[in-house]
């Protein structure tokens, strides 16, 4: 695993953590979990074994269409991340927020390929 192997770490924030609690619950989630043969709650349980852990900060909004979204920048923006890896067209739409950039997982694996290759 990319993360284990030291290509990048997984940073998250308490209240980034809720909020993934909340979205892998949903029947989107829940199916592509029942096909891998993996509960909500071991998922979630294995990204907090290996997640570096930031405190919570306050961000002016930033996603209008969905204020959650705001704690994914407010982690990355915590964490001084390089990059936020997501599928939500809401933040994916920025591009680039306060000099991180948004990547969709295809993007983000591209980008480490490169890197190893």
């Amino acid at each position: 695993m990319a993360v284990e192997k030291g290509l990048f770490t997984l940073c998250m924030t308490p209240a980034f953590l809720e909020e993934l609690k909340d979205v892998l619950k949903r029947p989107k989630f829940f199916s592509r979990l029942k096909k891998h043969n993996i509960s909500c709650e071991d998922l979630f349980a294995g990204i907090t074994d290996i997640a570096a852990l930031y405190p919570d900060i306050k961000i002016d909004s930033v996603v209008k269409d969905d204020p959650s979204d705001d704690k994914v920048l407010a982690c990355a923006l915590a964490s001084a991340a390089k990059y936020i890896i997501t599928g939500d067209p809401h933040i994916l739409q920025l591009k680039v927020w306060s000099g991180v950039s948004i990547l969709t997982p295809r993007q983000f694996l591209m980008l480490l390929s490169h890197r190893d290759g």
